[in-house]
């Protein structure tokens, strides 16, 4: 895999998880810097209808060949989230569709906000960010 795609899709998925890596830094190391990845994390699923569905990322990674086009709007997820999504949308009596993966992929966004606004409002202090 070219160094790119390692990169790009490095980035992708540290994004998705980054709401749940939060919580291994002192709350004092995140203030500089969180008040714009927080804003870059809830603008994520909002630039989704301008790329078709897809994000930038995915749609990047495609147009490079680092990421097959499954014919889906869910490349990315169909192949780094598929060991996340799949188990749960089975386990919800779900198959793996793409209307079930679109569900997936919103309830992780939800999971992801959820724990953001804890994380704020807090987690960190509301003197700190909400204050």
């Amino acid at each position: 895999m070219p160094v790119g795609a390692v990169v790009v899709n490095g980035f992708h998925l540290a994004m998705l998880f980054f709401p749940v890596f939060i919580y291994a830094i002192p709350p004092a190391m995140t203030v500089p810097w969180f008040k714009y990845v927080f804003l870059l994390m809830i603008l994520i699923p909002l630039h989704w209808p301008l790329f078709d569905n897809k994000c930038a990322l995915t749609v990047l990674s495609m147009k490079m060949g680092w990421l097959e086009d499954t014919g889906s709007d869910n490349a990315f997820s169909e192949a780094y989230l598929r060991w996340l999504y799949e188990p749960l949308l089975t386990l919800c009596g779900l198959g793996w569709t793409q209307t079930n993966i679109d569900k997936a992929v919103y309830v992780h966004w939800i999971v992801n906000f959820v724990l953001l606004w804890y994380y704020l409002c807090f987690r960190a202090g509301r003197a700190t960010f909400c204050g």
